[in-house]
C-alpha cells in the first residue's frame, strides 16, 4: 500500500484549482482544457489510490480482528474442555452456556475471515 496523502495537501490543491478556475490572476493564463482534464484526472486518480488505501486498510484490520477472534474462541473451547478448573463453583448450565458462545464465536470469526477472503483476497498476502 502507498502512503495516504495529507488531507491538507487535497485542500491546498483543491484551493489551487479552485483559485486558478474562477479567479485567474493573469489575463490569458489560463491552461487550455485539456490541461485541465489532466488536472482533474490526476486529482480523482489521487482519491481513488486514497480510497483504495482505506478500503485496504478498513479490510485488514477486520480480517486481523476476526483472526483474534477465532483464536479468542479456539483458547475458550481448549480451556473448557480441557481445563475445566472452577466447574464446581458455576452451575452446568453456566458450562454449557459458555461451550455455546465460544462455538458460536468460533463459527462466526470463521465466517468472518472466510468472508473477508472471498471479498479481498490480497488478505491472503499480508
Amino acid at each position: 500500500m502507498g502512503s495516504i496523502p495529507a488531507e491538507s495537501t487535497f485542500a491546498l490543491l483543491a484551493q489551487w484549482i479552485e483559485h486558478r478556475t474562477s479567479n485567474p490572476r493573469v489575463v490569458g493564463s489560463n491552461p487550455t482544457e485539456g490541461a485541465w482534464c489532466i488536472i482533474y484526472i490526476t486529482v480523482l486518480k489521487g482519491v481513488g489510490d486514497y480510497m483504495d488505501n482505506v478500503t485496504m486498510y478498513a479490510a485488514s484490520y477486520l480480517y486481523n480482528k476476526a483472526l483474534a477472534d477465532r483464536d479468542k474462541y479456539k483458547l475458550s473451547l481448549e480451556l473448557l474442555t480441557s481445563h475445566a478448573s472452577g466447574i464446581g463453583d458455576h452451575s452446568t448450565e453456566d458450562y454449557h452456556k459458555n461451550l455455546d458462545e465460544s462455538l458460536n464465536g468460533l463459527v462466526d470469526a470463521t465466517d468472518r475471515i472466510n468472508m473477508l477472503l472471498e471479498l479481498y483476497p490480497s488478505l491472503k498476502n499480508d
